[in-house]
């Protein structure tokens, strides 16, 4: 599974373990658990691999509709080109998030941060 131990209700796993109470019986497999946040994007823009364009975006945690907006770290406001007058306010691609800290603070529910 995609789990790593910064991730919600993920401190305690271990790399293969059984699945929890109250589910079907079977082994579960974190291959990435003790990855960072720029352990993933140094894997995935190394080997070329398509993720979801939400990243591009400024998102840098996807949950649900509600509650996943674009991270304030990653916020720049753009000088206005010669002619107009309005800045504009961008958001850097989510692999540019230099510190992995920082990644859940685009989670409305938690109030940022973990």
């Amino acid at each position: 599974m995609g789990n790593r131990r910064t991730d919600p209700y993920s401190q305690k796993l271990t790399g293969i373990c059984e699945s929890s109470p109250g589910w079907p019986v079977f082994t579960r497999v974190f291959p990435i658990l003790d990855w960072t946040y720029l352990d993933v994007w140094a894997f995935l823009k190394g080997h070329s691999l398509v993720y979801c364009t939400l990243y591009n975006e400024g998102y840098t945690s996807l949950g649900e509709k509600h509650n996943s907006q674009k991270n304030p770290f990653l916020r720049r406001t753009v000088a206005p080109e010669e002619g107009e007058q309005v800045e504009e306010e961008v958001h850097l691609p989510a692999f540019l998030l230099g510190d992995g800290e920082l990644e859940r603070f685009s989670r409305r529910e938690a109030g940022g941060g973990r």
